[in-house]
């Protein structure tokens, strides 16, 4: 193994390919979390960044069954496919929320509907009644007309600070590359996996 790029940095490079050529949800990443006891679930969020020291970030509800999952169990996955450019990249470890001022940041720049969205959803929790639930999304918006809608304590967001990484690039008869990284206290190691 040796000493190599930062993963992120490489991440960032395709990133920035993928929202170049304005491929649909170039932004969407499939993570990965888990309970205590290891029973493991997954969903598709957006990323939000990446916040140096921290990591990659994401927004949700922490009462939803991936803040829960979190709670219990703070390590994680996430994935990333861009299949036009062939490339996934991966990354796993630990995830902490972040403060309630990051949060909060990232709160004001939500469409107003969305704000609304987050204060009266109860994520992942039985909906007994939409009609209900849509009632109370559209009082909410009357009652705060002229107002900033206040971030709730059960929203805000986390970042995956990762110890490991890999990058997937597709190339022809399935002879792929496939690198990946692992983090120790000196820094990034990189190494080359069959495909």
């Amino acid at each position: 193994m040796a000493r190599n790029d930062d993963p992120i940095q490489v991440f960032l490079s395709y990133f920035e390919k993928a929202k170049s050529l304005e491929l649909p949800y170039y932004d969407a990443m499939t993570l990965a979390t888990a309970t205590r006891e290891g029973k493991p679930s997954a969903r598709v969020v957006l990323f939000k960044g990446i916040i140096e020291q921290e990591g990659i970030t994401f927004y949700t509800n922490y009462q939803s069954r991936k803040g829960k999952e979190l709670l219990e169990n703070p390590q994680a996955a996430c994935v990333f496919y861009w299949p036009k450019i062939e490339c996934q990249i991966r990354f796993e470890g630990q995830v902490k929320k972040l403060s309630d001022e990051e949060s909060n940041v990232y709160w004001k720049t939500r469409p107003r509907d969305s704000q609304l969205g987050g204060v009266v959803s109860q994520q992942s929790q039985p909906l007994k009644n939409r009609f209900m639930f849509l009632k109370e999304f559209l009082l909410l918006k009357f009652k705060l007309i002229g107002k900033e809608v206040a971030r709730p304590q059960h929203w805000g967001g986390y970042a995956l600070t990762p110890n490991m990484a890999e990058v997937w690039l597709g190339k022809p008869h399935r002879l792929h590359r496939r690198f990946s990284y692992r983090k120790d206290a000196a820094g990034w190691y990189q190494q080359e996996l069959y495909p």
